[in-house]
Order: C-alpha cells, then sequence, then structure tokens
C-alpha cells in the first residue's frame, strides 16, 4: 500500500525532482535529499519500512493516490528525473509506448528494419499489445522513417517513444541515412 499525500506532504518537501527531509532522520538532514539509486537505475525512498519508487511518491505527492490499473511514465525516459512535469499517468499500454531505442537496435530506431536479402527497409508497429501490424516495405530509409511515424500518430505512441535516452525528439522531417545508422548496403 503506498502512502497517502498526507503523510508525505507532512515528512517531505519538493524541489527540482527530488523529495527532500523536513525532519531529521538518521545520517540524514532536514533538506537533504531523500533515497539514493536502485539496481535498475530508478531513485529509491525507504519508508515505513519498504522501499519505494521516488517518481511514484513525487506524484502522489503533488496529484494524490494512483488510480489502479494505472503506472507513472517518465516521458524523456531518464528514470533519474523526476521533475513532476516529466511525469505522466498512463496505463501499461500507454507506457509500452513511450519506450526508449533498444540497446542491441541495428538502426538504432523502434520499428524499422533492414531486410538484407530482400534489399529493403521494413517497417512495423505492435498496437495495444496485440500481434504485430506489418506496414510496409520501403526502398530507402527516410520512406520508412516517415511510414513508421505516421502509424505512431495513428496508434498513439508518444513523439519520444522509440528515441535514445537524452537524445532530442526526432522531427516527422528528420533527413536519415543509412550511413547515419552504420549499415552497409
Amino acid at each position: 500500500m503506498e502512502p497517502s499525500q498526507a503523510l508525505l506532504r507532512d515528512r517531505f518537501d519538493y524541489r527540482d525532482g527530488k523529495l527532500l527531509y523536513r525532519y531529521q532522520v538518521p545520517r540524514n538532514r532536514i533538506g537533504s535529499a531523500a533515497g539514493c539509486k536502485s539496481p535498475q537505475g530508478y531513485r529509491v525512498i525507504g519508508l515505513n519500512y519498504k522501499l519505494l519508487k521516488a517518481h511514484r511518491l513525487i506524484w502522489i505527492w503533488h496529484n494524490g493516490p494512483i488510480p489502479t490499473g494505472r503506472q507513472i511514465d517518465h516521458i524523456d525516459h531518464d528514470r533519474t528525473n523526476d521533475r513532476i512535469e516529466n511525469l505522466r499517468l498512463v496505463t501499461c499500454a500507454g507506457n509500452n509506448r513511450n519506450k526508449s531505442v533498444q540497446k542491441n537496435s541495428p538502426t538504432g530506431v523502434t520499428g524499422i528494419r533492414y531486410r538484407q536479402r530482400y534489399q529493403h527497409w521494413e517497417v512495423s508497429v505492435k498496437p495495444f499489445a496485440k500481434r504485430r501490424k506489418y506496414i510496409g516495405w520501403f526502398k530507402t530509409f527516410d520512406e520508412a522513417l516517415e511510414a513508421r511515424n505516421a502509424a505512431y500518430s495513428t496508434y498513439g505512441y508518444h513523439p519520444s517513444h522509440g528515441i535514445k535516452k537524452g537524445e532530442p525528439k526526432l522531427p516527422s522531417n528528420h533527413a536519415a541515412s543509412s550511413s547515419r545508422i552504420g549499415l552497409s548496403l
């Protein structure tokens, strides 16, 4: 069970994406940042003998309880950026539509892969956690990127979905090339 907004406001102040102690606690002074970084990269805070994720506590501090079945999403994919402006309340499906590109992605973008055998770019999306939907095959990466962006817009993906953490959002008219993503054609 998560703590109430009243309890959090009694024990912590909020400033610049951090909860600050309002009381003296062992090894921490009043006004110091609460919590530490977990192995998964999230900031966690010990409260009532439990470790809780700071971004969830910050959401509760500002907006009250998190409804059942909802999650708190980091818009910019940075697990340490817990500023309230960077957090949004979403369903699990909504959270899945705002993921970073996987580290092992050969193209550097989600939803696009190069099919060497056919000498084409293949675009697909996975809307609503259902089966993968193939958008089509394209001769150039630019055409594939344009089709992927249109599909993402149609299926309600967040504009930062598929962007590496810390990188700026690709505009829809982004001129990418195969040399930019390291493929030899």
